[in-house]
């Protein structure tokens, strides 16, 4: 086995541990992958292009994440994909400044002090927990996948915590059967492994796309809808500027910002100039404070309350 190996990431701008650990506490996607100690964290994935398995073991101190690896000599990897998945590949030193652009993500920006998106840890692992998840509970679709994890996944050891990654594209085409997936969804996971191991779900590739193209392309996939698709490409990606204009999208913000008539595309469209260059961040924030508060959080800008 490869000899663990260190680093530390140096956040640029606000930035929370703690509430990304809350948020993914919140994130049935992972189940199985990751244990919680604490402020400390210990998470297994596979690296982009290689999906060689690695583990890590996170902790905040002084403000910098330190960051221990176990199964693999490849700490850029790892730290290219841990990055990405905290939204720690960005300068968020301006994101403050659509707080005061728009008085509701200000408020909000208060509220969760240093939130980032926490994004899925790769478009692969999002297109199969889209699968999985299928006219399912997200609370059974989060024991089915961490069952699959266990038995099919690669385990891992890191600070004495046994870990096991999500099963790579070629160990998810051994699996024949699967207690609580039916016969075509082990079809649709081969059909995602399959895809991954084509390189059509590479964060990077579908990342130089535009959001048009490239949720076009994962529609191709079979099982994934327009709704599933744009989630893969703008959570399972890691994207910061885009803007989701689904319908279940513009009923959560118009909730949020006290809209019982509704939003329209262009609207929202609109509305979310004053979010630029975070415009995913600014719509992750409101889907958080709509879900987090069981879809009851309703805010007003400043010069509408009393």
């Amino acid at each position: 086995m490869p000899q663990d190996k260190r680093f530390t990431v140096t956040p640029k701008g606000p930035f929370s541990w703690r509430e990304s650990l809350d948020f993914l506490g919140n994130l049935e996607a992972i189940s199985g992958t990751w244990q919680r100690e604490g402020e400390r964290l210990y998470i297994a994935f596979l690296l982009d292009k290689t999906f060689q398995p690695a583990a890590v073991q996170i902790l905040e101190n002084a403000g910098q994440l330190e960051v221990e690896v176990a199964g693999t000599d490849d700490t850029d990897a790892v730290r290219e994909k841990l990055s990405r998945i905290f939204s720690l590949d960005q300068d968020a030193t301006k994101y403050a400044e659509i707080g005061a652009q728009d008085p509701v993500i200000g408020e909000l920006q208060q509220e969760y002090p240093g939130l980032r998106p926490v994004s899925f840890v790769d478009p692969y692992e999002a297109a199969t927990w889209a699968i999985i998840g299928l006219r399912i509970s997200m609370r059974q679709a989060g024991r089915i996948r961490a069952r699959l994890v266990e038995e099919h996944g690669q385990p891992l050891e890191i600070d004495k915590h046994n870990l096991h990654a999500f099963p790579t594209p070629e160990q998810l085409l051994q699996v024949s059967s699967f207690a609580g997936l039916s016969g075509e969804k082990i079809e649709r996971l081969h059909g995602a492994a399959m895809a991954a191991l084509e390189g059509q779900l590479d964060a990077d590739v579908l990342r130089s796309l535009p959001p048009d193209e490239g949720i076009a392309r994962l529609q191709q996939l079979r099982g994934i809808g327009p709704w599933w698709a744009g989630a893969i490409y703008y959570r399972g990606c890691g994207i910061t500027d885009g803007l989701p204009t689904d319908e279940r999208s513009r009923e959560v913000i118009a909730t949020v910002y006290n809209r019982p008539e509704g939003l329209s595309d262009a609207e929202l469209v609109q509305m979310a100039e004053a979010w630029k260059p975070f415009r995913m961040w600014a719509s992750v924030l409101l889907h958080v404070a709509y879900y987090w508060s069981g879809g009851t959080h309703t805010t007003l800008p400043r010069r509408g309350r009393r």
